[in-house]
């Protein structure tokens, strides 16, 4: 399978994950969570771009802006959970696991769209 087509499965299932757990969002089969919210948005947000890399510098740029926002929001609802000491709670899994694709999305992105690898830029300033 190139590259190419792996993007277009990868983006395809992301949009999958993405308007699936917006469906049961709107659909009030779920509680409304800001966090959660951001969260499916970026995935979604992303798997568009997987889908689309048109324009590889704005591509790359849109993908490290929305990725690391999304990041950070799955870090700071992961912290909220804990803080609160939810361990029980459904949500930690469900955070976790949304922040694992979103750092495999741009994984992907970078080393396998762009040739552009995150690991040899961080090693060559060491």
């Amino acid at each position: 399978m190139t590259h190419r087509r792996l993007s277009i499965f990868l983006g395809l299932i992301s949009l999958a994950i993405s308007l699936a757990t917006w469906s049961l969002d709107l659909s009030h089969l779920v509680i409304n969570c800001i966090y959660c919210r951001n969260e499916r948005t970026i995935i979604g947000l992303l798997g568009i771009l997987l889908l689309l890399p048109i324009y590889p510098y704005i591509t790359s740029y849109l993908s490290l802006a929305f990725g690391f926002y999304g990041a950070s929001v799955c870090a700071q609802h992961i912290m909220l959970i804990m803080k609160n000491s939810h361990f029980t709670s459904p949500q930690l899994p469900l955070a976790i696991a949304a922040l694992l694709i979103i750092i495999g999305q741009l994984f992907f992105i970078f080393n396998y769209l762009y040739g552009r690898s995150i690991l040899k830029a961080i090693n060559s300033n060491l």
